[in-house]
């Protein structure tokens, strides 16, 4: 989403894949030099891992996944090894980024997603959606939002309704931090991965560069301040695209997506 300020799957997955036990989850706990370890899902854990293998508009996956397009933003497509959004342009009131999530989670969820460039530019980006909640009448959900004009990461809430359909509030801009540091806080080059996990009011955020170890701690952001909190939802992906033309859609994109119950 526009601001005015503002997984983990396997290479070789030929198909998307919905498992409650004996499959790795995403990285779950930190240590002290920032990396990440990996951890069995229990047989009560949800895990689903995709590379989006085939071409779809709108992403489905079996009916797994509910679009955006039912409430009136746009929806998530797919090519071979890819999902993007389907948005074109911005008229600068109406927040129509192409979203899509998951559906039997619960509340308490991890998300990890790679990140696809062949070309991105300004005017792009690539989103990860927690505690999402699309339906015909309403879009809650909080946004950790990957703009490639700031080479940050913003967080919002989405509070959208039929009477409000473009209301959110943004928690985390990184505009303050990114002027602070040469080229941003996040690379955003292909293959770097975006970590997000949302428990009781806690969200956190964690970034790793392509070909290094770690991940590096983006920030941490406490819901239980807010006046306004979402308790319930499914993890889910989300795209911008303010450029004009639909052949920029797929130069910024996920590559591969793995979320779970936690």
């Amino acid at each position: 989403m526009k601001r005015r300020d503002l997984l983990l799957g396997s290479a070789g997955l030929l198909v998307p894949s919905f498992v409650r036990a004996e499959v790795p989850c995403p990285p779950r706990t930190g240590t002290a030099s920032g990396a990440l370890t990996m951890t069995a899902c229990s047989a009560s854990q949800k895990t689903y891992t995709t590379n989006f293998p085939v071409t779809e508009n709108p992403i489905s996956e079996g009916g797994r996944w509910t679009n955006g397009g039912i409430f009136g933003k746009t929806d998530v497509q797919t090519s071979p090894g890819k999902a993007y959004g389907t948005m074109v342009s911005f008229n600068g009131s109406e927040f129509i980024d192409s979203c899509a999530c998951l559906s039997g989670f619960g509340p308490d969820h991890e998300v990890l997603c790679t990140i696809s460039n062949s070309g991105a530019m300004n005017g792009l980006e690539v989103e990860i959606l927690l505690r999402a909640d699309i339906t015909s009448d309403h879009i809650f959900l909080y946004e950790l939002d990957c703009v490639y004009t700031d080479r940050g990461i913003h967080l919002a809430r989405w509070d959208m309704t039929k009477a409000n359909p473009n209301s959110f509030t943004v928690l985390r801009n990184p505009h303050t931090v990114v002027r602070k540091l040469l080229g941003g806080e996040a690379a955003f080059e292909n293959g770097d991965q975006v970590y997000a996990k949302i428990v009781g009011t806690v969200i956190t955020c964690r970034y790793k560069r392509v070909g290094d170890r770690a991940f590096s701690n983006l920030f941490t952001y406490d819901t239980a301040r807010d006046a306004v909190r979402h308790s319930g939802g499914n993890p889910g992906i989300g795209f911008w695209n303010e450029t004009g033309s639909a052949a920029n859609q797929s130069k910024f994109a996920w590559s591969n997506f793995t979320a779970n119950t936690l």
